[in-house]
């Protein structure tokens, strides 16, 4: 039904009463002006920030610029090509073992410098324990059994996972960067002496700017002169153009579709709207910095455990031997301690399986952006879901007619308006044979036209009410347009968002999959949210959320365990950054929600978030059964080792074992076949 609201929460898109106008809870609005938009204050200069690294969290550097990351990124892939090219030959069968070995060195030296370089500056900094560490424990014991080849695939295999992170969380962090580019470079102030451009940024409050046909409004402020329709995509992500006139409120980076408008500001450029959105980005891209990987978290628990384990078996007898002859016995003992329980076989399966977890997914039409996004997607309790274009289609369907003549009527006067409310009434009823005179349409309230000498009138209530038609409203949250005539009422179109058809699926998939919450977050009425949220069995709704709000209800809900939020507004980008992991529906979705993203369904598809969920935990749990198949040889030949019942030959034959073995189990996600034959 529509009515006048005086809502404490102000709404992205306020406005006055208008035909077809949909704001973020689709109704006709009255709002109070408020100061504040979102809840974060906001410096002038917006200003990248550089989260790339080397995926430890104890690494210490300075931010580089775009020119040197990009140098890095160059001189890194060149360093790999030429390595796995070295280690490729040197399995060429030589007359001797000579050359393949210094093929092999060679490019373990191209390789190492960087990892023993990092390892050394967090040693100095208290962190001993990290991959960096690790990696040299690893293949510095695969030398010292001679196996070459495999130190290097190490190495090459660390460096390639670390280059797929560091370029997926650069690609981000340029959009981010990039999301400045939909602020407008100039504002066309309106003075005595004409028309004077000027940066937003020196534009005081209450100036009166003009926006001109297809550009983007600079500055929050009142509509002061002419009518349009505006485009408020980049801001909610809603499809819905917007009717704006005189006393109309608008919002900076709001697009003008078809009109001259002049605006009165009532915020600086700092305070605006599009600016606070893109503060409230940075900040939680500054706080969702590369995280710690797997096999960084792993080397913490696992490098220092055999370590001491080493040191105390020879020391131990050493010192009840009173560190006699038989002291190079036990420090023989300890080394081969050392080389069994090098973990190059982890090092290589667990990233094997990440890699194949991220190919197999981009084949079923999910782009995972890094193996962070794979584990906690894995571990997640709780779904948290936009409404429009994520659960709905961001279509609008009639959903309920009352009055015999009403679609026909309507249809007919509906054709002549370009607006996609009109098109979802001339969809639903065809095309009318009526002919219609005297067409007006009436900005902010309907249209209306004469049809064989009789005068209708469709669109909001006041509408008929200004012409004498007693008009039956309907209680209902979702938008209404009322049909009268000279002759009296006539009857109402009740028109909603269509909810996307693998919604209801998706869901409940989703709840087998063990989701304990399914939660709605958006910024539309409500009510409508409670009607969609009924519908497709969301557990809990809430509405007329701005994106600050979101982030605040979404905090809260992270802390009850791993949360994933599913998204595809620029609305929507805050949010998806500060969940544990973003999915950002990317054949509806705006670029800055793809970018902010862990990662992206590709065709908007909700059943392929349940798939993804599925062929996450599929992806643990071979890392998991690589992790105990492998721990436990190493501690039976560990315990034989103490025991003095192994020497380096068997070591090296149970270690070259294990790492096929869980090679072979790691890829074995290749082989996941997908739940959904077809995807919609």
């Amino acid at each position: 039904m529509d009515k006048k609201h005086d809502h404490e929460e102000d709404c992205c898109c306020e406005k006055d009463e208008h035909h077809h106008d949909e704001c973020c809870c689709h109704h006709d609005h009255e709002h109070e002006e408020h100061d504040e938009c979102c809840c974060h204050d906001h410096e002038d200069e917006h200003k990248g920030h550089s989260h790339g690294g080397c995926g430890c969290s104890c690494c210490h550097h300075e931010e580089k610029s775009e020119e040197e990351e990009k140098k890095e990124m160059i001189i890194n892939i060149i360093r790999v090509v030429i390595s796995a090219v070295l280690v490729g030959v040197s399995y060429v069968k030589f007359d001797s073992w000579i050359p393949g070995f210094i093929l092999c060195i060679v490019a373990y030296l191209i390789l190492v410098y960087d990892v023993l370089i990092r390892a050394v500056k967090n040693i100095i900094h208290g962190e001993v324990f990290d991959e960096n560490f690790l990696m040299l424990i690893a293949t510095v014991g695969a030398m010292a059994i001679k196996e070459f080849q495999e130190g290097v695939l190490v190495l090459l295999f660390y460096h390639v996972g670390e280059m797929l992170e560091d370029y997926a969380t650069a690609k981000s962090h340029e959009s981010i960067v990039g999301l400045i580019d939909n602020m407008p470079l100039l504002a066309h102030v309106v003075t005595d002496d004409g028309i004077v451009e000027k940066k937003p940024e020196e534009v005081e409050i209450g100036t009166v700017i003009e926006v001109r046909p297809g550009e983007k409004i600079a500055l929050d402020g009142e509509v002061v002169s002419g009518n349009t329709t505006l485009d408020l995509s980049s801001l909610t992500g809603e499809s819905i153009p917007q009717d704006a006139s005189v006393g109309t409120k608008v919002y900076s980076g709001t697009i003008n579709n078809d009109g001259l408008i002049r605006i009165k500001t009532t915020k600086k450029f700092s305070d605006s709207t599009l600016s606070k959105i893109l503060d409230l980005v940075e900040n939680e891209e500054s706080k969702k910095s590369k995280s710690e990987s797997f096999i960084s978290r792993f080397a913490k628990i696992y490098t220092p455990v055999v370590i001491l384990i080493a040191l105390l078996t020879f020391l131990i007898p050493s010192i009840i031997a009173r560190f006699d002859s038989r002291t190079i016995g036990y420090l023989y003992q300890a080394l081969n301690m050392l080389i069994i329980s090098c973990p190059c076989s982890l090092v290589i399966s667990v990233p094997l399986a990440f890699f194949a977890g991220m190919g197999k997914a981009s084949r079923l039409g999910v782009l995972i952006k890094g193996s962070l996004a794979i584990e906690n997607m894995a571990k997640a309790e709780n779904v948290v879901f936009d409404k429009t274009g994520t659960l709905t289609t961001g279509q609008f369907q009639v959903r309920n007619v009352i009055g015999e003549d009403t679609m026909r009527i309507a249809s007919a006067l509906e054709a002549k308006v370009s607006h996609p409310i009109a098109k979802a009434v001339v969809k639903a009823s065809g095309e009318s044979d009526l002919v219609v005179e005297e067409f007006e349409n009436i900005k902010g309230e309907g249209v209306t036209g004469k049809i064989d000498g009789v005068t209708y009138y469709l669109g909001n209530a006041s509408l008929l009410s200004k012409h004498g038609v007693e008009v039956t409203e309907l209680n209902s949250p979702f938008k209404v347009l009322y049909l009268g005539s000279s002759n009296g009422f006539v009857g109402s179109i009740e028109i909603a968002d269509t909810i996307k058809d693998t919604t209801k699926d998706a869901l409940a998939d989703l709840k087998h999959l063990k989701v304990k919450n399914e939660i709605m977050l958006s910024g539309d009425n409500a009510e409508i949210c409670k009607k969609v949220a009924e519908e497709v069995g969301i557990d809990e709704t809430y509405g007329e959320l701005m994106p600050d709000q979101k982030l605040s209800k979404l905090a809260e809900i992270k802390t009850t365990g791993k949360t994933v939020f599913v998204g595809d507004g620029m609305n929507d980008s805050p949010s998806l950054l500060s969940a544990d992991v973003g999915v950002a529906m990317g054949g509806l979705g705006s670029d800055a929600a793809i970018e902010s993203a862990d990662a992206v369904v590709m065709n908007d598809d909700l059943l392929k978030v349940a798939e993804y969920k599925r062929l996450s935990k599929k992806v643990m749990l071979y890392i998991y059964e690589d992790i105990v198949g492998i721990l436990l040889v190493k501690v039976l030949f560990l315990v034989l080792a103490m025991l003095g019942k192994s020497n380096m030959i068997l070591a090296i034959l149970a270690d070259v074992g294990v790492l096929v073995i869980a090679v072979l189990n790691s890829l074995r996600i290749m082989l996941y076949k997908s739940k959904y034959k077809k995807s919609k």
